[in-house]
């Protein structure tokens, strides 16, 4: 139909244009009941009204005087028929329009067009039906999601439906603020950072997760930790400060060359890693800070190191708040140069190295700053409280007995202990650990390979993890019904939708690194990229082996040797499943004993509403609500003396490459009690624990 306003331009209510169509008012005027060669004279005559410019609104009105003259009745009926706005997702207010679902359900779905024209007449029925004057995109969505239903369109349904909360849950997010990590009530980056969480967690579970492992995971056959950043984020990392040390550190802000001052280099360091605290799902960890940085501090006071050591303690903690990250740090520390970190050529202020200078040459340096990182985290802050952030992890090692100065710092760290503050120990004489072992508060133990090594001798060691998913094994036990030969067939089945959901982590992370869409971790750094997703192992978890153990058996971990057994059958053959996954596919995967209260209580709730008859959810309940022991551990309230208990719980420490972490309960002890008691744990041996008071 040829008119005068063919090719103007007609502005949409949200700001765009488009070419203007006068078959566009017939179509419009026909769907409101007008008849065709009256709507075809309506369009001819509007369209000769039309300019360059013009709005959408502005050719309504205009639709509606020509209607008026001919006929008040079906200009009356076109009016109501139009006057449907839609609130759009865009804040904008706009004509429905049918076509807008056609087009939508085309792009977002699979469908073809002819079947989405049905879902769209269907759907403008209803809303019409309702006779609203206003409605939305979120409104018409939940319309179209039910006639997808009503249809047989499952998947499709899925791929249309809309990521977000419950008007009532955001108020109760917004009006009363989130814990933050302390416990105290959360900053506003808190309450935006749970509400974003919500929906990535929505996200992954609909949209990225197999149907089958995200139903594992809602019903608590697994538990996929940091489901929020699944798509986003690896786990874990440790990094090496000798790179930043090196090469300087490119931020968001600025590249920075490489430090010359001891306050500089510091601040590098710990810039670099809040950079990275939005790159990882879980806590970050520091290698040998206190050596690394040795080589800045000659010719310093004590009183000036441990002006520095001060620094690095409020600026990490002080970062460990910014951005709704979960930005917590591990610092392990050694006490002086360890002989397997002395011959290395040591990174020297600006970057540079010269022949022959290695950091044993530092050790005195390293000595000081170790003490002085004690000593000022042992005051805690102005009013005497703990740092939540950095937590120090103290690698023992038989040579320490005999520096100079170590009698003091070994009471100091065990002050800490006492105290409760952040104070870890990881056992280098007798646990099994080699050089460059990293440690995480949460238990995953890294213990580089050989190329590894090397990487620690060149000054670019970054171990990491990939994903971590633990496994609900009190469910393993109550669906084998007490045979031997199912519950182990079961077990295989948890671990394989964890390992399942390790691979999509995978795939994911491959996928983001390879559209650049993670540029810190693709960064450059040495010989390769920061982060390396292939050297990157799986972590498998799991909970509440006592509780397994017992419903399989009827007795507790601790109630005899039988039941122990049973326990470590259990683990070793989780252990050597690992290592065929390792041997099958070249792949690394580690074996974890880390805490995880939330799992524990999660999965132990979940339990309760489907397994009611099970006398092991009966006497599951501990203070703070109901939940089951965590990983290998007896039960916390277990009649046991301490050395035995540990002396059986480690046992299973060399069945969990990932590690094992003790949180050992002591009390109250002086420092000294303590100390003496270190040595006992060293010769049983315990491999990595903590002190509780």
């Amino acid at each position: 139909m040829a008119a005068g306003g063919s090719g103007a331009k007609v502005v949409k209510s949200s700001g765009e244009t488009e070419t203007f169509d006068p078959n566009v008012i017939t179509t419009d005027c026909i769907e409101a009941g007008v008849e065709f060669w009256t709507a075809a004279e309506v369009a001819l005559e509007v369209s000769k009204e039309v300019f360059d410019g013009i709005s959408g609104r502005e050719i309504q009105e205009k639709t509606y005087a020509a209607l008026y003259k001919r006929n008040p009745g079906v200009a009356e009926r076109y009016k109501r028929f139009h006057s449907m706005y839609v609130r759009t997702s865009q804040n904008t207010i706009e004509t429905f329009d049918r076509k807008r679902i056609v087009s939508s359900l085309v792009k977002e779905t699979a469908l073809p067009k002819e079947v989405a024209e049905t879902i769209a007449k269907e759907t403008e029925a209803e809303l019409r039906r309702l006779n609203l004057d206003f409605t939305s995109g979120p409104l018409i969505r939940e319309v179209v999601n039910v006639k997808l239903l009503e249809h047989g369109y499952e998947s499709a349904r899925s791929d249309y439906t809309r990521l977000g909360m419950p008007v009532y849950d955001a108020a109760q997010q917004i009006e009363q603020a989130p814990a933050g990590r302390n416990g105290a009530t959360g900053s506003p980056e808190d309450v935006y950072r749970h509400m974003a969480e919500s929906i990535f967690r929505e996200y992954t579970l609909l949209k990225v997760l197999p149907l089958h492992i995200a139903d594992a995971h809602m019903k608590g056959d697994i538990h996929v930790h940091g489901l929020e950043h699944f798509v986003t984020r690896p786990y874990t990392i440790f990094h090496d400060p000798r790179t930043f040390l090196r090469q300087g550190f490119k931020g968001a802000g600025g590249a920075a060359a490489p430090a010359k001052k001891p306050l500089v280099a510091l601040l590098h360091i710990i810039k670099a890693v809040e950079a990275f605290s939005s790159s990882f799902s879980s806590a970050q960890g520091l290698h040998s800070l206190n050596v690394w940085l040795a080589p800045y501090l000659q010719g310093l006071s004590y009183e000036e190191i441990k002006g520095l050591a001060q620094t690095a303690l409020f600026e990490i903690a002080q970062s460990s708040l910014i951005g709704g990250s979960p930005n917590m740090l591990d610092i392990a520390l050694d006490y002086g140069v360890p002989e397997e970190l002395g011959g290395i050529e040591a990174v020297l202020p600006g970057g540079k190295t010269e022949e022959g200078t290695t950091y044993s040459a530092f050790e005195e340096e390293a000595r000081l700053f170790a003490q002085a990182l004690v000593e000022e985290s042992l005051k805690g802050d102005s009013a005497g409280r703990p740092f939540q952030s950095p937590r120090l992890i103290y690698r023992l090692r038989e040579e320490d007995h005999g520096k100079s100065g170590f009698r003091g710092f070994n009471t100091l760290i065990h002050r800490m202990a006492a105290e409760g503050k952040s104070a870890f120990f990881l056992n280098m004489a007798t646990g099994g650990f080699g050089p460059g072992t990293c440690p995480h508060s949460s238990g995953i133990v890294l213990t580089p390979d050989e190329e590894g090594l090397e990487d620690l001798r060149g000054g670019s060691m970054r171990p990491a993890t990939l994903q971590r998913v633990s496994i609900n094994l009190p469910r393993v036990a109550y669906r084998s019904g007490g045979s031997d030969s199912r519950l182990f067939e079961a077990l295989e089945e948890a671990m394989g939708l964890a390992r399942e959901a390790v691979m999509v982590k995978r795939e994911v992370m491959e996928r983001r690194l390879s559209q650049g869409a993670l540029p810190l971790l693709s960064m450059s750094a040495g010989s390769g990229a920061y982060f390396d997703l292939h050297r990157s192992p799986g972590v498998i978890g799991y909970v509440g082996l006592n509780e397994a153990v017992k419903a399989h058996s009827g007795e507790e971990l601790h109630q005899s040797p039988s039941a122990l057994d049973l326990g470590l059958t259990l683990i070793r053959h989780m252990s050597e499943e690992l290592r065929r996954w390792s041997d099958g596919t070249g792949l690394g995967w580690l074996l974890t004993a880390s805490r995880s209260s939330g799992a524990a209580r999660r999965f132990a709730m979940l339990d309760t509403g489907q397994f009611t008859d099970s006398p092991v959810l009966k006497t599951a309940s501990q203070s703070g609500g109901i939940r089951y022991t965590s990983s290998c551990h007896m039960a916390e309230d277990a009649e046991l003396p301490l050395m035995d208990r540990l002396s059986a719980e480690a046992r299973f420490q060399d069945l969990n490459s990932g590690g094992m972490m003790e949180r050992v309960k002591i009390g109250r002890k002086k420092a000294e009690e303590l100390a003496g008691l270190t040595e006992k744990l060293i010769e049983i041996p315990i491999g990595y624990w903590s002190y509780v008071p």
